[in-house]
């Protein structure tokens, strides 16, 4: 099991997330998140982002973690 996996067991087994809240990124949505980091993008974090990059109930929902959110941080921290 790789370690995006078991982040996802972890939230499930830890109740911060329900299997059914878990949305992962399509493969248009990593290209596109890749695009606009200008580079591409770790292997590890994209498996992350393609298990739980859209939503993981409350796991990091204070913060802009999530795609689409996650596309104007480098624009707003500029």
């Amino acid at each position: 099991m790789s370690k995006p996996e078991q982040l996802r067991e972890r939230l499930i087994q830890a109740e911060l997330c329900p299997p059914d809240e878990i949305r992962g990124c399509s493969q248009k949505q990593l290209r596109q998140i890749e695009k606009c980091a200008g580079a591409p993008l770790p292997a590890d974090y994209l498996e992350t982002l393609s298990l739980i990059g859209c939503h993981a109930g409350h796991f990091m929902s204070d913060l802009d973690f999530f795609y689409p959110a996650m596309l104007s941080l480098t624009d707003r921290t500029r």
